[in-house]
């Protein structure tokens, strides 16, 4: 974790702590949700989810962790999860307004 020079762990070091601890959860249902709705008319929408939670995940376990590369690495896989996201968005969007056959 990361570590002020007090030697006390911080709030946000708190709440980046839980926030891998639900996005850990949340991973294997993103999973089970992609592979079980894949033939689905929404299973488009679902398919980035699960690359969405584990790229946020490894952004902020990489923040947690600390190191040399603590900014490159949180900016590369936190562009990866919202690039994911919108993915996820643009094909919800083709779904709902019928731009797309299902």
């Amino acid at each position: 974790m990361s570590i002020n020079g007090a030697g006390a762990v911080t709030v946000g070091d708190v709440f980046a702590l839980a926030t891998v601890s639900m996005l850990s959860v949340a991973l294997p249902l993103s999973v089970v949700a992609a592979y079980g709705f894949r033939n689905a008319p929404f299973g488009a929408m679902l398919k980035p989810l699960p690359v969405t939670i584990f790229a946020f995940i490894l952004s902020e376990a990489i923040s947690l962790l600390g190191g040399e590369t603590t900014g490159t690495g949180y900016l590369v896989f936190s562009s990866i999860g919202v690039g994911a996201a919108l993915v996820a968005t643009v094909n919800g969007i083709l779904l709902l307004t019928e731009r797309r056959a299902v």
